[in-house]
């Protein structure tokens, strides 16, 4: 039932997050995930201050780069219809990449950003502009890597506890631009080895560091802010009642862009796949889960 109200843009379950997250949420915020497989890019945010509800779009891709910034645009445009403004935090989980393709999808965005302005109507049929001032935290996200974290006491290992957070104090690239940290998101099966943690690598980051608008004082009380916001998204996947070992967004996109790669044959969806009841939604409907 739960995954049948997804279906149609509403509101499955949802997870309760601390005071300080909600400090976060107070401004209008998004999580993104955007998946790239083959010539099919997939791109799924959230649109809700719940982070149960969701806008997506997807496309045939030539120039990767530039396809990632048209959808992320086409789908924060989605979340502007909805709230007659901007996100003001954007939090986009990217897997499969290296960092220098990200840095060139990054400048892509904020590229994009800058160019687009459009005029939406408010809830008083008044007209205002709306500029994409967004700041960016983009996370690189690694699922295929040999690190594993144990737990000793009294001569014996254990496998750690799901939403153990292990980070280093120092930057992890010579131009000391990205930082890493390992998110162990589910326990280990029992009697078959030890739980897989995540790997992290934040490569550019306007929300949770030091920068021109400090949130909070401490530095790694920021980062942890970030590991926990993290581990909740992995709790908000509709297909499966537990957490995930990546966020729920870039779970999404990744199975809308194996849904498009090997079963739909066109490039656009049919409109009876895009409808929903839900009228405010504007594609929220998640037709692929």
């Amino acid at each position: 039932m739960k995954q049948i109200l997804q279906k149609m843009g509403m509101v499955g379950w949802q997870v309760q997050f601390t005071d300080m997250e909600k400090t976060l949420l107070s401004k209008p915020t998004m999580a993104m995930g955007i998946e790239v497989s083959g010539e099919r890019v997939a791109v799924v945010g959230t649109c809700s201050e719940c982070m149960s509800q969701h806008c997506w779009d997807q496309a045939r891709t030539q120039s990767t780069k530039e396809t990632v910034a048209k959808l992320v645009v086409k789908v924060v445009e989605k979340f502007v219809l909805k709230w007659r403004c901007p996100p003001r935090h954007l939090i986009i989980y990217r897997q499969g990449t290296s960092e220098r393709t990200a840095s060139d999808e990054i400048k892509a965005i904020e590229k994009a950003f800058a160019k687009r302005e459009k005029t939406y109507s408010t809830l008083t049929h008044k007209k205002r502009k709306f500029k994409f001032k967004i700041r960016i935290a983009y996370v690189l996200v690694f699922k295929r890597h040999s690190t594993r974290f144990f737990l000793k006491q009294d001569h014996k290992r254990f496998s750690p506890f799901p939403g153990t957070y292990v980070s280093s104090k120092s930057k992890v690239s010579p131009a000391g631009t990205k930082r890493e940290f390992y998110l162990v998101p589910s326990e280990a099966h029992p009697n078959q080895g030890t739980a897989t943690p995540t790997k992290f690598a934040v490569v550019k980051d306007q929300i949770f560091s030091k920068g021109e608008e400090q949130m909070f004082e401490e530095q790694m009380f920021e980062e942890q802010m970030l590991a926990n916001f993290t581990h909740r998204l992995c709790f908000m996947y509709g297909n499966w009642p537990g957490s995930v070992r990546v966020p729920s967004v870039l779970q999404y996109a990744c199975k809308l862009c194996k849904l498009m790669k090997e079963f739909v044959r066109r490039d656009e969806v049919h409109d009876n796949l895009k409808s929903s009841e839900c009228k405010v939604m504007h594609e929220g409907n998640m037709m692929f889960l």
